[in-house]
């Protein structure tokens, strides 16, 4: 039994699922939320980290033409802020003479770097596609904004 007025600690924890092997198959059930919660985000890393890997060799090895009929990068768009997202800019890309943005493959929900000319030797901006109906594709900026953060009066 404890002192009396201290607290005494519960251990609540199942031991730990053992590491699966590579290629394994996940279990139909699980023991542990946290095993799945692990799996699942080292999956959608691995997956992330591969589709960045092959969007740097694209950008590297594709010619200009090549990434716009592919539908994966847009080149000479003019940005303008409008409004803000939980305290981040929202920027709105337009085509340079104000019409529609050619054909792309950008959908909601969609990762995009921004950068002046070329992400790979530049410091790009990230942020995700919030629409890409045209004549705009907004993203909302994932870099530090420039404008001092309000904060709510309670």
């Amino acid at each position: 039994m404890a002192r009396k007025g201290s607290v005494k600690r519960m251990n609540s924890a199942s031991d730990p699922e053992p590491p699966m092997a590579k290629g394994e198959p996940a279990p139909d059930r699980w023991r542990r939320s946290q095993d799945h919660f692990s799996t699942m985000t080292d999956l959608i890393k691995q997956e992330l980290d591969d589709e960045t890997q092959l969007v740097e060799e694209r950008w590297k090895t594709w010619s200009k033409q090549r990434l716009v009929m592919a539908g994966v990068s847009l080149f000479d768009l003019k940005a303008r802020v409008q409004g803000r997202f939980f305290g981040e800019d929202i920027v709105v890309f337009e085509a340079q003479d104000s019409g529609r943005l050619p054909e792309h493959r950008f959908s909601h929900g969609d990762i995009v770097l921004i950068s002046r000319s070329r992400p790979w030797g530049e410091k790009v901006v990230e942020g995700w596609c919030s629409t890409a109906a045209p004549p705009a594709c907004a993203g909302r900026e994932r870099a530090p904004s420039r404008r001092p953060k309000r904060r709510m009066a309670s």
